[in-house]
C-alpha cells in the first residue's frame, strides 16, 4: 500500500486542495485527484486538465500520514479563500468525525438493490487479486467469525439436519455455481489449518455412514 500527501492546484486561477491518498496503484500512475466537495465542483466546471498534482510527501503507514495532513491542514489554511479544503486535516476528509453510516447495519433493501446492480458483473483481474492477499483473507475471518443472531453456534437438531438433507437430495449444482466453485480454489494451495479441519470434517461423515449403514444392517436382522 502506498500512502502519500498531495496538492492539486487550479491552473487557471491558482486554487489549490491538499489531501492524503492510499492506493495500491504506482503513484505515478494514480491519477486521482482528490474528492473534496469544492474541489469537485471546481473539476466540473474547469475540466479535469486544468487541474495538476504534486506529491508533497510518501508515508510508511496511515498513522503517518494523517499526522503529516494536520500539520498541513490547518485552520489557518482552511480559512484561506485561495483554498478549497473544507475542514481541517488528520482524520481523511470528514476532519475526524466519523462518517454518518460508521458501524450501523446496511439495511436488507440496500443490500438487495446492492446485489441486484453487481448480479452477473465480471470480478476484476485487480479484485480477485486483492481477494487472495493475506490481509483480506484475515480481514475476513475476523468478519466470519463475529457472532451473528439466530442459530449460529446452536447445534442442529436430527430432525432440522434430516430436512436439510431431503431438501439438498437430487438437487445439482447450476453450471454456473460450478464454474464460480472451481475459479475459487484455482491455483489456491490449502493452510494446515484447512487440511486438518477437512480431515477432521471427512472422519465425521464416514463414521456417520458407517453407523447409518450399521444400524440398518441391524434392523434387517431384527425383521428377518
Amino acid at each position: 500500500m502506498n500512502y502519500y500527501l498531495y496538492r492539486t492546484t487550479n491552473k487557471e486561477n491558482g486554487k489549490f486542495y491538499i489531501g492524503v491518498r492510499q492506493t495500491k496503484k504506482s503513484i505515478d500512475k494514480d491519477r486521482y485527484m482528490g474528492s473534496g466537495k469544492y474541489l469537485l465542483r471546481a473539476i466540473q466546471k474547469y475540466g479535469k486538465d486544468a487541474f495538476e498534482k504534486v506529491i508533497l510527501g510518501q508515508f510508511e503507514n496511515e498513522e503517518e500520514l494523517y499526522k503529516a495532513e494536520a500539520a498541513f491542514v490547518t485552520s489557518d489554511l482552511v480559512s484561506d479563500p485561495m483554498c478549497y479544503n473544507a475542514c481541517t486535516g488528520g482524520r481523511g476528509g470528514f476532519g475526524g468525525v466519523p462518517p454518518w453510516n460508521k458501524g450501523k447495519p446496511c439495511p436488507l433493501e440496500v443490500r438487495e438493490k446492492i446485489s441486484k446492480a453487481l448480479a452477473g458483473k465480471p470480478i476484476s483481474d485487480e479484485a480477485r487479486r486483492s481477494r487472495e492477499t493475506i490481509e483480506y483473507k484475515e480481514k475476513m475471518s475476523q468478519i466470519n467469525s463475529r457472532p451473528r443472531p439466530g442459530s449460529q453456534g446452536v447445534p442442529k437438531s436430527h430432525k432440522t439436519r434430516e430436512k436439510i438433507s431431503k431438501a439438498n437430495k437430487g438437487r445439482s449444482p447450476s453450471e454456473l455455481c460450478k464454474k464460480n466453485q472451481r475459479e475459487a480454489v484455482l491455483g489456491r494451495t490449502q493452510t494446515a489449518e484447512e487440511k486438518k479441519r477437512r480431515s477432521e470434517s471427512l472422519k465425521k461423515y464416514h463414521l456417520r455412514k458407517r453407523r447409518e449403514k450399521d444400524i440398518s444392517c441391524n434392523h434387517d436382522l431384527v425383521v428377518v
